[in-house]
């Protein structure tokens, strides 16, 4: 016979004050003070130590007595995050003990109206509260699937039974608070996981793409609520900012922006919005983001159906429905005006990433606007100050406002283009080409020569970059690949940009002089013949 009786799945249990302190459960309480290379018993046994129940496993021919087959154990241990030295221990055998004094004394506040033989599961002890605590309790293997929960506030002098809106037959296996949120719950059960916002009073199914399937336990590890199940692996629930701001009951006839989390200046991270559209929503409706000085960095049309709405140059835009809408802005500005059709190396590249610091959301709908303030932090792995941020950014909008600038131009020589050619085509119609052909093919020459050295006409697939030279868009487009980082802009960065926006200053001064002189001497001698003139139209918008 051993001295103590251990089970196959005993609790182990770091304390929340001190990372060299642990807890296990036998039939009594162990604690090591030095991680697990000493140990001591800091209370009595704490089961009911029935005998009748600690028989050999196994028989009537071969036992099997493996030394983990233990009944009368100590199942469940937690102690208090807010308070140092009060403990719970929670028996297979049906009884709850707490000590207030690190083990010295222990006493027994097992709720009488539990019965006979349950297990105490799971006890959660509070993490905003040293006096509260909650118990998830099975007797499942009486026959009994229904879901028990209890409640203490007084450190288990009294006990109220909180399941009401939990399903009859699942039973609960454990029970979790909120660490953020006092009085916010989430229960695993035998049929999936439940939610209550109101200390348990009332629960309700927190299912969504979950299976129906046995929840084992769940924990939450920062904003994101973890599960494990018998059979179907682990869950993850991400971003709980839904359940930790948002009563959805309050919802009516009005939009609602919850308040961001702080988001990391993460490649893969994005600040994440979550807001509520009403029912019958009937106004445009705009999400946009503003900096500290009150300045919109990046705005998106709210595409929802019914409603028509109007993008402006460099706004993007997302759908939505009515409910619950989620939004992940990746701290990015607007890209630079795109070239239709144009094969670049490496392409247009996305819009510049905002320097950590202080944002505001705001979800417009017609006249009603909503708003939140929000973090955006800078990436723990480097120790690149503010102002460092803020030279990266301004260099980055440089070169993307040149990037910008130039795949205007483009579109501009392209519009003259096709113009030129419709009004040559109106002029022969009219016996009148010959007028005009000298001071055409005058432009089309300079045009041309001015867009082959903004960019790489001769690209058609992905692949022709490697067999004609890049231009100065893809020039400038790789330097800001350079440039878009975590660390201040380099001296050869700024060497280069300097030598490449010099050379597009020149193109874009060339492309001026054009439009001023010969396309301006162009359509006066296309008015003195009533042919209609050439004209460039607004400029293509931004991308997205």
């Amino acid at each position: 016979v051993l001295t103590h009786r251990f089970q196959w799945t005993f609790p182990i249990v770091i304390s929340p004050h001190d990372p060299e302190t642990v807890y296990v459960g036998g039939e009594r309480v162990f604690r090591s003070t030095n991680r697990g290379a000493s140990w001591e018993a800091i209370s009595d046994d704490l089961t009911t130590n029935d005998k009748a129940k600690q028989r050999s496993s196994g028989g009537p021919i071969t036992k099997d007595n493996t030394s983990v087959e233990y009944y009368c154990t100590v199942f469940t241990i937690a102690e208090s995050p807010v308070e140092a030295g009060v403990i719970w221990a929670g028996s297979d055998d049906g009884l709850i003990h707490v000590t207030s004094d690190n083990g010295q004394t222990w006493e027994d506040v097992t709720p009488p109206e539990m019965g006979d033989w349950p297990m105490i599961s799971l006890i959660e002890a509070s993490p905003h509260d040293a006096d509260t605590a909650w118990a998830a309790v099975t007797r499942y293997k009486m026959d009994d699937f229904e879901p028990y929960i209890y409640r203490t506030r007084d450190r288990g002098k009294t006990w109220e039974l909180i399941v009401d809106g939990i399903d009859d037959d699942a039973f609960v296996r454990a029970v979790r608070e909120d660490p953020v949120v006092p009085g916010l719950l989430y229960a695993a059960t035998e049929t999936g996981v439940y939610y209550s916002r109101d200390a348990g009073e009332s629960w309700h199914s927190l299912q969504l793409e979950l299976p129906v399937v046995p929840v084992t336990d769940l924990v939450v590890k920062g904003d994101d609520l973890v599960i494990s199940t018998q059979g179907r692996s682990f869950w993850i629930l991400d971003d709980l900012a839904v359940l930790r701001q948002l009563d959805p009951d309050s919802l009516g006839d009005e939009i609602v922006l919850l308040t961001p989390e702080p988001a990391y200046r993460e490649r893969w991270d994005a600040a994440r919005v979550h807001f509520y559209l009403p029912e019958d929503i009937e106004e445009p409706t705009t999400l946009r983001f503003l900096n500290a000085d009150g300045e919109v960095v990046r705005s998106f049309v709210v595409e929802i159906e019914g409603v028509e709405h109007k993008k402006e140059p460099g706004e993007g835009s997302f759908k939505a429905e009515a409910g619950m809408n989620l939004f992940r802005w990746n701290f990015r500005e607007a890209r630079p005006t795109t070239v239709p059709g144009a094969v670049g190396w490496p392409g247009t590249p996305a819009g510049p990433r905002v320097p950590p610091g202080t944002y505001t959301v705001e979800l417009v709908s017609g006249e009603v606007t909503r708003s939140a303030g929000f973090e955006i932090l800078p990436d723990p792995r480097y120790d690149t100050t503010a102002e460092e941020y803020a030279e990266q950014f301004a260099l980055l909008k440089e070169i993307h406002d040149s990037i910008d600038a130039a795949h205007r131009a483009v579109n501009d020589i392209r519009k003259i283009r096709g113009q030129i050619k419709a009004a040559m085509e109106r002029a022969e119609a009219a016996g009148l080409k010959d007028e005009l052909k000298e001071q055409a093919e005058a432009i089309r020459g300079a045009i041309k020569e001015i867009e082959e050295a903004i960019i790489q006409t001769k690209s058609k697939s992905s692949q022709d970059p490697l067999n004609f030279p890049v231009m100065l868009n893809d020039k400038l487009s790789a330097l800001a690949g350079v440039v878009d980082g975590d660390y201040p802009p380099t001296a050869q960065s700024r060497e280069v940009f300097g030598m490449l926006k010099t050379k597009l200053d020149e193109q874009l001064e060339r492309l001026k002089k054009v439009m001023d002189e010969d396309v301006a001497a162009f359509n006066d001698k296309m008015v003195e013949l009533r042919v209609p003139a050439v004209v460039v139209d607004d400029h293509s918008e931004g991308g997205e």
